[in-house]
């Protein structure tokens, strides 16, 4: 959570999360491999993108993911055709990468009151350290700058 208060009477508030991506089911094609096919055409992980082209068969709706999914059915020989298999290994350690990502600007008012509003990145964007509250509670009379607004307090 980033949290910064530009000047007195407001304050931004950013959170993000965290989504835990878990290890690849998938193997990856092991860079260092060397093997030939069928024809003997020479093939290497490193350099599949130019020898090899993948083949896909139809595709498929996703459960997991809510998404449709090509076929995959592997890399073939660009020159003969021929079905390359290279050797692959599997990685086996958890990632995260970012997620929903909400801003939140608190706005102190004249009358002791306190607003709400949840931002957009372009309001983020828009505000600078130095900031101070009237310029950037001025922002919020554009509609591009904020999502939505919670009643005084």
């Amino acid at each position: 959570m980033a949290r910064f208060a530009p000047s007195p009477g407001w304050s931004l508030t950013v959170e993000q999360d965290m989504i835990r991506v878990p290890p690849s089911l998938h193997p990856i094609v092991d860079p260092s491999w060397r093997g030939t096919d069928a024809h003997g055409h020479r093939h290497a992980g490193n350099a599949l993108p130019e020898t090899t082209m993948p083949r896909y068969d139809g595709t498929y709706w996703c459960e997991c993911c809510s998404d449709t999914h090509a076929n995959y059915l592997g890399l073939f020989c660009i020159e003969c055709g021929d079905e390359v298999k290279p050797g692959t290994w599997v990685d086996n350690f958890a990632t995260t990468m970012p997620g929903l990502k909400s801003a939140t600007a608190v706005f102190g008012m004249y009358d002791g009151s306190r607003e709400t509003w949840h931002v957009t990145e372009a309001f983020e964007a828009a505000v600078t350290p130095d900031m101070q509250r009237d310029a950037a509670y001025a922002l919020l009379g554009d509609g591009c700058y904020w999502a939505s607004t919670e009643y005084p307090t």
